[in-house]
């Protein structure tokens, strides 16, 4: 199932409300690090001016993603703001669940955390996560700079010509 829309059924003072559902499948996320189960819930409102069609709203999906810190899964609402523009020509069918794909999969952490419960307690392990020690130093070796200055830059030879007579 795909989201579309007609841009004929759109005009100036009638914009277009869509409320409706893409299946999960659509994400195409079944890996080891995300997984999406629910479908996503889409509210966006088409407005045409002239020749173009403004599709603003939201959507909104729970995935299943796996916790940097512990590495089990855990559900993570995702929010997108859904902000598109299409200019003329139109085809007769405007399909938005490419977009809106996009929209979601850009909202996805790099990182997913879990939240914890108190005592910092995971949600889904119940484990004690212990914060990592923070550290001032840096992570180059202080000698790098003098191993670098070790090393000569190669230099061009210079090369006879003839005078141009």
């Amino acid at each position: 199932m795909s989201l579309t829309f007609s841009p004929a059924l759109v005009t100036v003072e009638h914009p277009h409300d869509i409320h409706d559902q893409i299946p999960a499948q659509v994400l195409a996320l079944a890996d080891s690090t995300a997984q999406a189960t629910q479908p996503i819930d889409v509210e966006v409102t088409v407005l045409k001016d002239e020749d173009t069609f403004v599709v603003t709203g939201w959507a909104r999906t729970t995935l299943q993603l796996r916790c940097g810190r512990d590495g089990e899964l855990f559900p993570q609402s995702v929010r997108a703001t859904v902000e598109h523009i299409f200019e003329a020509p139109h085809p007769a069918q405007i399909d938005l669940t490419p977009f809106i794909r996009e929209d979601i999969l850009l909202e996805i952490p790099l990182n997913a955390l879990c939240k914890l419960k108190a005592g910092n307690r995971c949600p889904i392990t119940d484990e004690v996560i212990k914060p990592r020690k923070e550290s001032t130093e840096t992570i180059v070796p202080k000698d790098v700079w003098a191993e670098l200055s070790k090393l000569e830059p190669s230099k061009p030879k210079a090369r006879k010509t003839k005078p141009k007579k």
